[in-house]
């Protein structure tokens, strides 16, 4: 599912039955995974994360953090889907975006080619997962050999449902 950009995008009428919580942060968290330094680089700016891939037909990873709901009230949260808002200049693509609770692979959506304007692109989370150490979205770029800018991250977000029943307290 693709929500639009716009102010709609975050009134999400169809879900408000089930979801409980919709957090977004600005793309300004993200950071280049260690093993790509070579590969690519990344700037923080006032309109987001901004990646570049030096070398043509390169790949670069970025890690985004999402902070994370783990209680809404006193009932457990999973996590419905990621939402990624972001801009990959001309032959430069998303092609692998993976979840992490903590250190622990949730979901991997593999063989992407998403380019251009990618406004609020969801991937829902298999299962709707319950994590308790926090979200990590690493989202794998390339590079073709006509690549000119880099890809904007925006922001990034989840949406998080009740799953599960009521904690007791302690």
């Amino acid at each position: 599912m693709t929500y639009n950009a716009s102010a709609e995008a975050l009134q999400i009428g169809a879900l408000q039955e089930q979801t409980h919580h919709v957090l977004f942060v600005h793309g300004t968290l993200g950071h280049l995974d260690s093993s790509d330094s070579a590969a690519g680089s990344v700037s923080r700016q006032s309109d987001g994360l901004h990646l570049n891939i030096a070398q043509a037909n390169g790949q670069a990873t970025v890690h985004l953090p999402i902070p994370t709901t783990l209680v809404f009230g006193q009932a457990r949260v999973s996590v419905r889907s990621v939402v990624l808002d972001f801009i990959a200049g001309p032959d430069l693509r998303v092609i692998k975006v993976q979840v992490f609770d903590g250190n622990t692979l949730k979901a991997s959506f593999e063989n992407l080619t998403l380019t251009g304007d990618q406004r609020f692109q969801e991937f829902e989370i298999p299962g709707h997962v319950a994590m308790t150490r926090g979200i990590n979205v690493a989202v794998t770029a390339s590079r073709g050999i006509e690549a000119k800018g880099d890809i904007l991250f925006i922001a990034m977000g989840a949406i998080f449902i009740v799953k599960g029943g009521i904690i007791a307290p302690t």
